[in-house]
């Protein structure tokens, strides 16, 4: 099982959802530009803040 954070991955990929009758979102990752899985990860890398 892997330990890394995959919100704090360059690679991952995100989506949103907007909560009903509002214009607040909810952003999660949904998915990986290298096409891991978070089991088999070996190409985490962290992000640098912007």
């Amino acid at each position: 099982m892997s330990n890394h954070d995959c919100n704090k991955c360059r690679w991952a990929t995100w989506d949103c959802f907007e909560y009903y009758n509002t214009r607040k979102k909810q952003w999660f990752v949904d998915g990986c530009k290298k096409e891991q899985t978070e089991d088999d990860c070996t190409e985490y890398e962290e992000r640098e803040e912007e």
